[in-house]
């Protein structure tokens, strides 16, 4: 599903305690987390001004996609998630036209974010 996207996003960003980071190959990382991933309903809900503080703290990853896309019943081109160790799950914040969708998106994975968030540390 969402490994599909990955390849035609328009920008990936990683940040790493506020600050963007560069990651080779965080593209292949992604897909790679991403296969045989599946989405379900979340009662997570972010605010901006949450959303401002947390991105300061640990690991989060930014995709930005050309055309926006399809998560659960949602349309969105840009998401937003953190990663964390021996998680296997994300929660997904979603924005389109670069407005923050409150309600987010559970993406339960098939594997678990060491591999990522390993690679991402090393940085």
């Amino acid at each position: 599903m969402l490994q599909d996207y990955i390849q035609s996003a328009k920008n990936i960003i990683v940040y790493k305690d506020g600050e963007p980071t560069n990651i080779d190959n965080i593209q292949s990382e992604l897909i790679d987390l991403f296969e045989g991933s599946y989405s379900t309903p979340s009662f997570v809900q972010v605010s901006q001004n949450d959303l401002s503080m947390s991105i300061q703290k640990g690991i989060w990853i930014e995709i930005e996609f050309e055309n926006s896309i399809t998560i659960g019943t949602t349309s969105v081109d840009k998401i937003l998630f953190a990663i964390k160790p021996k998680y296997n799950f994300l929660t997904i914040v979603k924005f389109l036209d670069n407005k923050l969708i409150t309600k987010c998106t559970c993406l339960n994975l098939s594997k678990n974010t060491n591999k990522i968030f390993d690679t991402i540390n090393q940085k």
